[in-house]
């Protein structure tokens, strides 16, 4: 068969159940991701473009684990995401810009207890400290 009707040719049925489940688990994902930060009055940079960069980056990271435990479901998700639903993503430490995305993922991951202080820029640990405070993770001290 040459290579224009092999495009053509219907997707094998190991195709499509894999593309089910990314598509189960991203909306997953997405779901608690928008019950636990998007839902809220005032979001802050979680919900623009940089929040949306880092949270996926964050999915990017989780998701080796989440794969070997094959628990991809909402409440997966949620274990993890849960500790930093209360980072005040409106803080001045949060911005628009690439730094802006690294600061969003390393707050995610700090209050999730995947990151400690210590791996911080020393001039921004207040920072961390102020715009998270009590969802530091004791783990990340």
């Amino acid at each position: 068969m040459n290579a224009r009707l092999e495009q053509l040719a219907p997707v094998s049925a190991t195709d499509a159940v894999r593309d089910i489940v990314i598509y189960g688990l991203i909306l997953n994902y997405v779901t608690v991701v928008d019950e636990l930060f998007w839902q809220k009055t005032e979001p802050g940079f979680i919900r623009k473009t940089i929040g949306i960069q880092a949270l996926f980056d964050i999915l990017g990271a989780l998701l080796p684990e989440q794969i070997k435990s094959t628990d991809l479901t909402k409440e997966a998700w949620r274990r993890y995401l849960t500790p930093a639903a209360r980072i005040d993503f409106t803080d001045r430490l949060f911005h628009a810009s690439g730094s802006g995305r690294t600061r969003v993922k390393k707050a995610l991951l700090l209050a999730m207890g995947r990151l400690t202080l210590a791996e911080v820029d020393k001039a921004l640990r207040g920072d961390f400290e102020r715009a998270l405070g009590p969802t530091i993770n004791p783990r990340s001290n």
